[in-house]
């Protein structure tokens, strides 16, 4: 006999109060969280990583823990904290997975949830169509999915973007806000943040497009002013209001600081949803005083998400996933005993390029005078064949535009034994641009389209380590020398 196996319901309603005042804000920050490595600090199992009074709806046999709050940075929008939902092609993954909202006091919007808009940002990993949706609606009982209402539905894009539901077309009588993510038949995730609920007649719109931009002692925001006239604006603990600008700098910051920031209009009855963002200052840029500058690694975590280096910076370029691809890893040199050394690792089976820099040069730094030295070692590709001059040195001006990167040098290990290590030594004395970012890049071949499978028969891997930037020496290494022609009192070197 089939056995019937019931939505899986968790954090029911019964003890929590209704929402008492409006505007209801929710960012997930101060909410139960998994961060996916289990020594981290008060995370706990993703089944308890819910918000305290919500319902969660998963009606699938496994992976029931699906949505919820997570703060591994590659599904976090803003903050430390987003509410993660996933699909796969699984059976046993979901249909239909729902997040209903707490219960809100009926005498706040006289009855009517029509009287109300929703606001949130969410995106998804996906980049190719076709897209996730959110379906936003009302439910007449909070556990109950066949009391579930569609208002409107929400198609997400790759691209974190905030969206506004009104509740104006919304004629029956529930009482439960829910948010639904069906099951579109493809492996989808989306990420859910800050959920902004007030009276239509009380809405005013955000600012839109805020981005930020950092040295080792400024940060400056910039936004679209979306029809508003006056901002207030925050940076950690300083807060401006009347801000008239689309932009606004805090000066005299620590460098290499992590700093939040939030962006809201000003309206007649208050503040709209801030829209929120994170940055780290800049590490004081490296003078001629701080050469050589010298990293091999050895103090940092190996975790997908920990950082490579506090001052170093790390990206990809490419279409097909959003995770970096560039960490640390263990390896081995020269039969260390004493304990593992750590590397950079780039590689690029999907995205067509991977990259890390080196901390910022100073302006006074003239790139030409340097030569940069380390260790590569080509590890193991399995039996995909490794990509001919794989490894690309060069220098950035802008290190989020890829279009800045110049190329000084290639490293073609393709022909070295696995597993070996090489060192090598690379001189800019050829450069003349006026970048100030020593790149090193990992790059496959790839279509500029997107929706285009890049080769997959060709893989791009390897580790560096020892990595030392330095003046250039008045007279090069030689680099591969080679012995012939030994007799019994003479070889020639090449």
């Amino acid at each position: 006999m089939a056995v019937l196996l019931l939505p899986w319901i968790t954090q029911a309603q019964d003890t929590c109060e209704a929402i008492g005042y409006l505007p209801y804000f929710n960012d997930f920050e101060n909410e139960p969280f998994n961060s996916g490595i289990t020594s981290t600090p008060g995370s706990t199992s993703a089944i308890n990583a819910f918000p305290q009074c919500w319902v969660r709806i998963n009606d699938g046999t496994g992976n029931r823990y699906f949505p919820f709050i997570t703060s591994e940075s590659n599904y976090v929008i803003n903050g430390s904290k987003s509410m993660s939902w996933s699909h796969s092609t699984y059976n046993n993954y979901a249909e239909n997975e729902y997040a209903v909202l707490p219960p809100i006091d009926q005498n706040l919007y006289d009855s009517l949830i029509s009287n109300l808009s929703m606001s949130f940002v969410a995106r998804t990993t996906a980049v190719i169509a076709p897209f996730p949706i959110f379906i936003v609606g009302v439910m007449l009982t909070p556990t109950d999915t066949a009391s579930f209402v569609a208002v409107d539905t929400i198609t997400l894009s790759n691209t974190a973007t905030l969206y506004t539901v009104d509740f104006a077309n919304y004629t029956g009588s529930g009482k439960y806000l829910a948010i639904r993510f069906p099951r579109n038949g493809l492996s989808r995730q989306a990420m859910l943040d800050d959920v902004f609920l007030n009276l239509t007649r009380e809405w005013c719109n955000p600012p839109t497009n805020l981005s930020a931009h950092s040295t080792d002692s400024e940060v400056t925001l910039t936004w679209n002013a979306n029809g508003n006239s006056s901002f207030t604006v925050t940076l950690g603990d300083i807060t401006v209001n009347g801000v008239t600008d689309t932009f606004y700098t805090f000066n005299n910051l620590h460098d290499s600081t992590l700093y939040n920031y939030a962006v809201a209009s000003e309206c007649y009855w208050g503040n709209s949803i801030f829209i929120t963002g994170s940055i780290q200052t800049e590490c004081h840029p490296l003078t001629y005083d701080d050469l050589p500058f010298v990293e091999d690694f050895e103090i940092y975590g190996t975790a997908s998400n920990d950082p490579i280096s506090p001052c170093w910076h790390r990206g990809i370029v490419g279409y097909y996933y959003n995770s970096i691809l560039t960490r640390l890893c263990r390896f081995e040199i020269d039969n260390d005993t004493v304990g593992l050394s750590l590397g950079a690792s780039c590689e690029s089976p999907y995205n067509y390029s991977s990259w890390v820099a080196l901390p910022r040069l100073a302006d006074t730094v003239d790139v030409s005078n340097l030569e940069i030295n380390f260790l590569i070692r080509r590890p193991n590709t399995g039996v995909m064949p490794i990509a001919l001059s794989c490894m690309v040195v060069g220098v950035s001006s802008d290190i989020t535009d890829d279009a800045s990167f110049v190329t000084v040098d290639t490293i073609n290990v393709s022909s070295e034994p696995v597993n070996s290590i090489t060192p090598v030594t690379v001189r800019f004395e050829n450069y003349t641009g006026s970048g100030k970012y020593i790149v090193l890049k990992a790059v496959v071949p790839h279509s500029d389209s997107p929706g285009t499978s890049v080769n997959s028969t060709t893989y791009c891997t390897f580790a560096i380590d020892n990595v030392i930037l330095q003046l250039a020496t008045p007279c090069p290494t030689p680099q591969n020398v080679q012995v012939t022609g030994a007799t019994a009192t003479s070889v020639n070197a090449v």
